[in-house]
């Protein structure tokens, strides 16, 4: 015959303490938890990664402006199909950057109720998107024609400096949302 007996702990004199070993870098400073107990950016996330977003927006400018100086200017200027692929390879190299940098923010990847998690969402809408609202999209729309005159180019430089200054402004909107925890389908800045 077989008596179960509850077993009732003494105390917490019979656990051993125990040491864990972490390799990872320590953080920053402590979660943060908004209102809603969402874990959200901590300042110092922040402010490193709006930094280095706008260190491979200038990059992305710099090569951009460079392609489109070898592949548009006479005599190439009829060289737009191959402007038009170096420029989404260049779209998607920034976008892989940005996803590197945002990564690590905390928040960037906590799935939102029936929708995408915050990185992708932002990459894809405010970068990689076709339509003339990303990156992608304004710049193909801001290609010069072939044979165009160096005035008609002066435009599409501008509307072109707009477009990565714009998107540039959005993924850093979109980082700073992060910090105050109010990244959520609702929310304006991830629909645009």
């Amino acid at each position: 015959m077989k008596h179960t007996r509850r077993f009732i702990p003494n105390g917490w004199d019979g656990l051993e303490i125990r040491l864990v070993l972490n390799a990872a870098a320590p953080r920053l400073a402590a979660q943060i938890t908004a209102l809603n107990s969402t874990t959200v950016a901590t300042g110092p996330q922040t402010r490193l990664a709006l930094a280095r977003i706008d260190t491979a927006f200038k990059n992305f400018s710099e090569t951009y402006f460079q392609t489109l100086n070898t592949y548009l200017t006479p005599p190439n200027n009829t060289a737009t199909t191959q402007f038009a692929a170096a420029v989404t390879q260049e779209v998607n190299v920034l976008a892989q950057n940005v996803i590197q940098v945002i990564l690590p923010v905390t928040g960037s990847t906590n799935r939102q109720p029936h929708g995408q998690p915050p990185i992708q969402n932002l990459v894809n809408r405010r970068i990689l998107a076709i339509n003339t609202s990303s990156l992608q999209g304004a710049l193909a729309s801001a290609q010069p024609p072939s044979g165009s005159t160096k005035a008609n180019d002066q435009l599409y430089v501008v509307t072109a400096q707009n477009a990565i200054s714009a998107a540039n402004a959005a993924v850093d909107n979109g980082v700073r949302i992060l910090r105050l925890g109010a990244f959520n389908g609702s929310n304006s800045a991830s629909h645009h």
